[in-house]
């Protein structure tokens, strides 16, 4: 528990500094572009979302791919070390 309340502390203090510089930045911006901004960036996240989306950018697939490829690597290097054990050195 105590663990868990410093990691929160933790990631507070590492936050804090970012949050306090874009909160100055915001308020440096006028106010006439502060409506086309916030459409602006609004538009790049549902960007984000639907390039993300799409089937190519599974996570969980890409993972089991490089898994994949460890576990047969790992295959190969078990099989040879086993045919020089074998075969005595």
């Amino acid at each position: 528990m105590i663990g868990g309340g410093l990691a929160m502390l933790a990631f507070g203090l590492g936050t804090a500094p970012l949050m306090l510089v874009v909160g100055i930045a915001s308020s440096m911006i006028p106010k006439n572009w502060k409506h086309q901004l916030t459409v602006a960036l609004a538009v790049v996240v549902m960007l984000f979302g639907l390039v993300f989306n799409q089937p190519r950018c599974d996570a969980r697939r890409l993972v089991g791919d490089v898994c994949h490829r460890q576990d047969r690597d790992d295959r190969w290097r078990l099989d040879r070390i086993g045919r020089r054990l074998h075969d005595g050195g």
